[in-house]
């Protein structure tokens, strides 16, 4: 099996997100905090630690009003 990545834009605006599968919506939560990474480590700040990746991806899921696993 070879890994690809694949970026999935998450667009909370989209009034039918909750009809995607939910490994989709996760994907691209990851897709959307790796990005934020990014931008603060552009700003010479520090990424999030793993604990607060999650307690992100978590929140946003929760905001999303979807339950992850």
């Amino acid at each position: 099996m070879i890994a690809k990545t694949v970026e999935v834009q998450l667009d909370t605006f989209d009034p039918d997100i909750l009809t995607k599968p939910k490994e989709q919506i996760s994907v691209a939560m990851d897709a959307e905090i790796r990005q934020f990474n990014q931008t603060m480590l552009r700003a010479g700040l520090q990424m999030l630690s793993a604990y607060e990746r999650t307690i992100l991806k978590t929140y946003l899921a929760y905001k999303l009003g979807i339950q992850l696993k």
